[in-house]
């Protein structure tokens, strides 16, 4: 037998790798791509006499400086930069629509700019975390598990004078008991509040409270920025 022709028939065997399948990963890791600017034209153009001459009376760097940084000193971007779509006034576990501010590549992927996320939101002190569980484009849904973070680099958006404890003082206000403003917010008000509640300082007022801090609402303004990264 000829080797040559048994080697072709062999490499037509095998199977061809399918160009469409793709193996999900168990942690979806994004990719931020860069934004790629089109070029109006690139033809020469005619340059008056009197532009030709001001551009080269400027003063120029004429001089030689080495470039000290490299492409490998440059740290890679982990997160992802998204708006507040609309203004919206929210309670406690409803959703909030973000717009991506820039295209990303996620599980493979691509994700272009001004996509719309869904974000479930959560009351935390002056706090509201953001939580995106999973991306629709072009009928393909991606799970992720991306926190949104505010321009302090903090966890969560962050919303001053909240309403959140306004409410837990007005509450224990109108319970006429000592706690007053006495309140501990390292975590939620309604984490603190419950406490209090089931040490007696609260008694009989679980009910009311539950009530009370359902109706808690917080207002996100059109065009806030934050950005998204993947949780570890």
């Amino acid at each position: 037998p000829n080797p040559f022709e048994t080697a072709v028939e062999r490499e037509m065997d095998e199977p061809l790798p399918n160009a469409y399948t793709k193996t999900e990963a168990k942690e979806s890791v994004f990719t931020v791509l860069p934004e790629v600017k089109n070029v109006v034209s690139a033809l020469y153009q005619d340059v008056p006499d009197s532009v030709f001459m001001a551009e080269q009376m400027q003063e120029r760097n004429r001089s030689f400086l080495p470039c000290t940084e490299t492409v490998d000193d440059i740290p890679l971007k982990n997160t992802l930069k998204v708006a507040v779509y609309e203004t919206q006034t929210l309670k406690d576990g409803e959703t909030v629509r973000l717009r991506l501010l820039e295209p990303a590549r996620v599980a493979g992927m691509y994700i272009p700019k001004n996509t719309l996320l869904t974000a479930v939101a959560r009351i935390q002190g002056n706090r509201l975390t953001l939580s995106v569980t999973s991306i629709e484009h072009r009928e393909r849904i991606v799970p992720v598990n991306l926190s949104a973070y505010d321009l302090d680099g903090q966890l969560g958006a962050f919303i001053p004078n909240s309403l959140e404890v306004n409410a837990a003082k007005e509450i224990a206000a109108g319970m006429g008991q000592s706690a007053g403003t006495s309140f501990t917010f390292a975590s939620s008000a309604g984490q603190q509040l419950a406490a209090d509640a089931g040490r007696g300082l609260l008694q009989g007022a679980s009910q009311y409270f539950g009530n009370r801090m359902r109706e808690v609402k917080v207002t996100l303004k059109s065009g806030h920025k934050l950005f998204l990264m993947q949780n570890r």
